[in-house]
């Protein structure tokens, strides 16, 4: 079994409201201390049952506190401290994305922090935005193929044609293919995926791809199940 959250974010304050170093006051790095605490009990339940649970790293791990952010980067920047490795252990989340639109709040030595901090946390991690995606392979009965690609107007940004060729490639391994795709482009706020999401996601499914996991946008929306050949 698969599952799957959206995003992660372990700092409770957001470092780009202040305008100096954390303190008694500020306190800005207030960090969740238990899974339960950031992803709620019956959640943290589920992913411990899963054979692989996925979750989408809203923020560089650094320990590095910034009150205005990198200089290019649009509020609010984001950061999660160092602890944020052993709560997504607790949890048992064996694989993040990085393709998202605050993951170069500060800049690409942050990002090399936070996979240096998973590397030695046994963490996976997909859509590295100082990469060129590759497909991580998780050994499961049945190995899980993953990748990652983010669609915003902020950070790294792939386009459709290089998420159709990634989807050819997992299309053709044996075992289960997964793609996280993080749909900042869309209507940010709506209910529903928009056309291009819904075409896009078909696309995907049709070249072979078992899973398609879109987010970003903060309410719920339909899930969709379809029947390959």
């Amino acid at each position: 079994m698969i599952a799957a959250v959206g995003d992660i974010m372990t700092g409770k304050s957001l470092s780009w409201r202040y305008r100096s170093l954390p303190n008694e006051e500020t306190n800005a790095y207030n960090v969740a201390t238990t899974p339960n605490e950031v992803l709620g009990e019956e959640v943290v339940e589920t992913l411990n049952q899963a054979d692989l649970a996925i979750g989408n790293l809203e923020a560089p791990i650094t320990d590095k506190f910034y009150a205005r952010g990198f200089p290019d980067a649009i509020p609010p920047s984001l950061t999660c401290p160092p602890e944020t490795t052993e709560l997504l252990n607790q949890a048992e989340i064996g694989l993040v994305n990085l393709a998202n639109n605050h993951m170069l709040d500060h800049g690409a030595d942050c990002v090399e922090e936070t996979k240096a901090a998973l590397d030695a946390a046994g963490i996976e991690y997909i859509g590295d935005p100082l990469t060129e995606e590759t497909v991580v392979t998780i050994d499961q009965e049945e190995p899980i193929h993953c990748a990652g690609f983010n669609f915003t107007d902020k950070g790294a940004t792939d386009s459709p044609e290089e998420v159709r060729a990634m989807a050819d490639r997992l299309g053709e391994k044996d075992g289960i293919s997964c793609l996280a795709l993080h749909w900042g482009w869309g209507n940010t706020h709506a209910l529903h995926p928009s056309p291009d999401q819904i075409e896009l996601a078909r696309d995907i499914t049709d070249k072979g791809v078992d899973v398609v996991l879109g987010h970003h946008s903060p309410p719920f929306s339909p899930l969709n199940s379809t029947m390959g050949d």
